[in-house]
């Protein structure tokens, strides 16, 4: 990843989600996800298989020139791979609420891509996760936006969510 490509940096870059956490994800239209909670359970459950380029696919990196897709993998792998996390047994979104219009449009006004963010949402899902025999459900979280007709996701801290807390 280039010098000039931080954790913070990704996150203004895609700024609908107003979220202090590295933003990658995937479009819809890659891996057939045609909703924001498909797009953001496909992200999820890539990163838990350690598929980092298959996660990556999930950020709208044909509509910037800020970072490639293999930028993105490298992140992902960096941040995901330390530590065994379990098996994801299972995943459903529980919420999914757009964000409000001023932050839509600020993000809209940055100008960060090359075409407009039509709608980005909070998602919250419920993990069962399995690890050393045992079997906890979790809540995680991730941010998603539609560009031009398919939806992307990235990984999101809930603590800064409004919505889907």
């Amino acid at each position: 990843m280039s010098e000039r490509i931080s954790r913070r940096r990704l996150l203004e870059a895609t700024a609908a989600s107003s979220v202090a956490v590295s933003v990658a994800g995937c479009t819809g239209s890659l891996l057939g996800g045609d909703s924001a909670c498909d797009a953001g359970e496909g992200l999820i459950v890539a990163l838990f298989d350690g598929e980092y380029e298959e996660a990556a696919s999930y950020y709208p990196h044909e509509y910037t020139d800020e970072v490639d897709e293999d930028e993105i993998a490298d992140m992902y792998e960096m941040m995901y791979s330390m530590g065994e996390s379990g098996e994801l047994a299972s995943i459903s979104c529980e919420c999914s609420e757009s964000i409000d219009e001023d932050e839509l449009e600020k993000a809209n006004e940055d100008g960060e891509f090359a075409e407009e963010i039509g709608d980005a949402k909070e998602l919250r899902y419920e993990a069962t996760i399995e690890k050393d025999d045992e079997e906890t459900t979790d809540s995680l979280y991730a941010g998603a936006m539609e560009i031009d007709g398919d939806w992307y996701a990235f990984p999101a801290d809930g603590s800064d969510f409004d919505h889907c807390e």
